[in-house]
């Protein structure tokens, strides 16, 4: 690959984050619940908050990416 400056990587990073973020989160759950022994109400309203918004953000911008991919390939627009 010539450059990394292109759609397709962008697409490929958006996407790539998402899992990342998901296994991280999993991972870190599972220790802190099943290793640790820490309630998980405990876990996921007190220790893991920054974690959780992490993920929603990827997952938000992943939602928002999918949106504009569906209304770019359905324009018909030659201006657009």
């Amino acid at each position: 690959m010539k450059s990394i400056a292109n759609f397709e990587t962008l697409v490929n990073l958006i996407y790539h984050r998402e899992v990342a973020e998901i296994s991280s989160f999993s991972k870190l759950m599972q220790k802190l619940i099943m290793t640790d022994g820490k309630p998980f109400f405990d876990v996921w309203m007190y220790e893991v908050s920054d974690e959780i918004q992490s993920l929603a953000t990827a997952y938000g911008e992943r939602f928002v990416m999918e949106s504009s991919m569906t209304a770019l390939n359905s324009c018909t627009h030659s201006g657009a």
